[in-house]
């Protein structure tokens, strides 16, 4: 429900099929939640290194063509050097979990918590992926250059296979810990 939710609130800040986001966030229920939003909305997911900074972190920003940018509290410094260099997005979104009580918003940016208010309603949104669209965009490390984006599309034959061959190996009644 947190990621139907979340979905919603992306539509209330505009947001449209096709249209992508990056995350740059530690591992985390609400980096789950976010993920799920943009894949049901059939929007694209960045998933942004946290080790990045500068010129490789403008190029991503920029070669993705992101218009979100969700971003824990504690990285937002690094790219608030670079946000000049970075016209296209339209809404920084800031993860403020685990901030201090006295931590203030910066000028223009939108706290995710507000994403997960009970006002904004639960129900998947009626927007649906559509096949072949952009689904993810991984970037990789840049040890030979700029980093590189790698393609995965929603309805893509590679991601569907890990499913399948889960469902062959696993039984329902397998539990992992």
């Amino acid at each position: 429900l947190n990621s139907n939710r979340v979905a919603q609130a992306f539509l209330k800040h505009g947001a449209i099929p096709g249209e992508g986001a990056s995350i740059m966030s530690f591992n985390s229920s609400r980096f789950l939640d976010v993920f799920f939003a943009t894949q049901k909305l059939g929007m694209y997911t960045v998933p942004t290194n946290t080790a990045l900074r500068g010129n490789q972190l403008v190029h991503i920003l920029n070669n993705s063509e992101v218009r979100y940018l969700v971003i824990h509290h504690s990285l937002y410094g690094y790219y608030e050097k670079i946000k000049d260099e970075v016209p296209g997005l339209s809404k920084v979104i800031i993860d403020t979990l685990d901030a201090p009580e006295d931590y203030e918003l910066p000028e223009g940016t939108v706290s995710l918590d507000d994403f997960y208010s009970p006002e904004i309603p639960n129900s998947r949104p009626a927007e649906r992926p559509r096949e072949g669209e952009v689904s993810v965009l991984m970037y990789t490390s840049g040890t030979t250059g700029l980093p590189k984006g790698v393609v995965y599309r929603h309805g893509d034959s590679r991601l569907g296979l890990t499913e399948s061959f889960a469902q062959t190996v696993y039984y329902p009644w397998d539990v992992f810990y």
